[in-house]
């Protein structure tokens, strides 16, 4: 723990923010005490969060302020009142099925990432590590994108995907 120059602990408050959290949930630690309504943990010491993913979602990322948590759900407490938030995605079922959902029908083949409209939407693809490799304003049809045999993250218009490139 952080001592003042009172020798005091200093605690900092952790709020999680659920406002639109869909596919799972993020609890507080059963070891940081509750005062006032309002979460505290000590300055310095490892806060572990429960992070649980809802049947067919997965953890996108979960992040400390502007840290992201890498791991388990585990923290250093900073000098600082801490939000927690997260994101989780809807799991694909497989590279060669064809998935159809709000108006758009996904599917991958020989290193196509294949993805029809029904309406112009924006296209983001993400590797599983969190990088963009494609944005682009998709026209209503089909659309195909060069990608290699890897796990995408696909967001368009608002839905995420997760996908599996062959």
């Amino acid at each position: 723990p952080t001592l003042g120059t009172d020798n005091a602990v200093h605690t900092y408050s952790v709020t999680i923010d659920s406002d639109g959290l869909v596919g799972g949930t993020v609890s507080l630690p059963e070891m940081i005490t509750v005062d006032d309504s309002a979460f505290y943990a000590a300055a310095g010491e490892d806060v572990t969060l429960t992070v649980t993913a809802d049947e067919g979602y997965t953890l996108r990322l979960l992040m400390a302020n502007d840290t992201e948590i890498d791991g388990g759900g585990t923290f250093f407490m900073p000098d600082e009142d801490v939000t927690i938030t997260a994101s989780f995605t809807k799991d694909v079922s497989s590279s060669l099925d064809e998935v159809t959902s709000n108006s758009v029908t996904l599917w991958s083949s020989h290193g196509l990432l294949n993805i029809a409209l029904e309406a112009e939407s924006r296209v983001q693809i993400f590797t599983v590590d969190g990088r963009c490799v494609i944005t682009d304003n998709a026209r209503i049809g089909d659309n195909s994108y060069p990608l290699p045999p890897s796990v995408y993250v696909v967001v368009i218009g608002g839905n995420t995907y997760k996908v599996f490139v062959i």
